[in-house]
């Protein structure tokens, strides 16, 4: 038995192309597969018509064989472009639907890309069962689950052909290798060894998306959307509190730079209640706090020291815009030696100063969030 195992035939050459013995499927996608870098066990959970064993044999066979295998490789590569050519130039009608279909599909795709909050709290949901599957034997009907449900909602938040969905499927959850020697403990352990891979790629790709896509209120909208900039992503909400002279300098130069200042006492009540109203105005794509020293305060016990501070109502409003837009999306003008939040750690402040040094510094940070602001308008 053992010297029939060592002889094993894993390909054959039949209808005038390599194929895996005794299968419907060529030694093409095997090779194809294992070049672009997927491990043999990816492969072999991507084809479950195939065993590992043929996999592995599968590749061994190209390696020894590997000159014959790539030539045959570029002559069905040739044989395939000059059909396709034939193809095309026999009905360039039908060929052209398709190319046209095909890019409005791409567009659709590229379109529906989740939201950040929702792709983070997908890929969250996929971590969760991680702890209780390490509890479980390999190959469980709550792992294949798991690893069908990962993969499906990775696909869905970066793409079918995202390197993200390469770097799942390409983690060994099973042995490659295993001699009669090896033991339950050693599977088990490349288990555990697996589904710990797979919390280091997915906690990667949820930092992934909090450093680099785009928060909730400026995603889906295209490059050539925001270089026209839309009505409501011109907007730029002014948190003020007593200081009408600052207020209205501020607003001025927004005006200026030809964007649209959000004034709340501005806008029409409509019988709302002041926080119905605030949420109304409040979808906007910037906010710019302005913390005057209109009020005064101190720890208790320690009203001998008071220190000049904004209004509560622009502290708590500096706070929604944060949590809203994102810190990126907001910044602060203070004037005087006003006290600034401590818990606001990470958020610009820029100095209102007599000399207008501050208004090139609000417009980098508008530019820095999208904006398409020309600085030329600020003088």
């Amino acid at each position: 038995m053992e010297g029939e195992n060592m002889n094993k035939a894993y390909v054959e050459w039949r209808d005038e192309g390599y194929w895996i013995a005794n299968s419907r499927v060529s030694l093409d996608t095997i090779v194809y597969a294992f070049l672009d870098g997927q491990s043999p066990e990816a492969i072999a959970q991507s084809l479950p018509v195939l065993t590992l064993e043929q996999v592995y044999g599968s590749i061994a066979f190209y390696l020894a064989h590997q000159p014959e295998v790539e030539t045959y490789l570029e002559k069905s590569k040739a044989d395939f472009e000059t059909k396709r050519k034939a193809s095309r130039e026999s009905d360039p009608v039908f060929y052209q639907k398709l190319a046209d279909c095909t890019a409005s599909h791409s567009l659709r795709k590229k379109m529906t890309r989740p939201l950040k909050d929702k792709a983070i709290e997908r890929l969250r949901k996929a971590l969760d069962p991680i702890k209780d599957l390490k509890q479980r034997d390999r190959g469980s009907p709550e792992f294949e689950k798991w690893h069908r449900d990962t993969e499906i909602a990775i696909a869905n938040t970066f793409g079918d052909d995202s390197r993200n969905v390469k770097d799942f499927t390409n983690i060994s959850f099973f042995l490659g290798t295993q001699t009669s020697s090896t033991t339950d403990s050693d599977r088990q352990r490349a288990y555990i060894s697996g589904l710990e891979s797979a919390t280091a790629i997915l906690l990667s790709m949820i930092d992934e998306i909090e450093e680099y896509w785009e928060d909730d209120s400026l995603t889906g909208v295209s490059t050539s959307d925001k270089k026209t900039n839309p009505e409501h992503l011109r907007n730029v909400f002014i948190i003020h509190g007593h200081d009408e002279g600052t207020k209205e300098t501020v607003a001025r130069f927004i005006s200026q730079i030809q964007l649209n200042p959000i004034i709340l006492h501005e806008q029409p009540n409509q019988g709302q209640t002041i926080i119905e109203k605030f949420e109304q105005h409040a979808e906007v794509a910037f906010a710019v706090a302005l913390l005057t020293p209109d009020d005064t305060g101190s720890l208790a016990g320690e009203e001998q020291s008071h220190q000049p501070r904004a209004r509560q109502n622009v502290i708590f409003e500096f706070g929604y815009f944060m949590g809203k837009l994102g810190r990126q999306r907001v910044c602060a003008l203070t004037k005087g030696k006003v006290e600034t939040p401590s818990d606001y750690d990470g958020v610009i402040y820029i100095s209102f100063d007599k000399s207008g040094a501050w208004k090139m510094e609000l417009v980098k940070e508008l530019k820095n969030a999208g904006f398409e602001v020309d600085a030329n308008l600020a003088f």
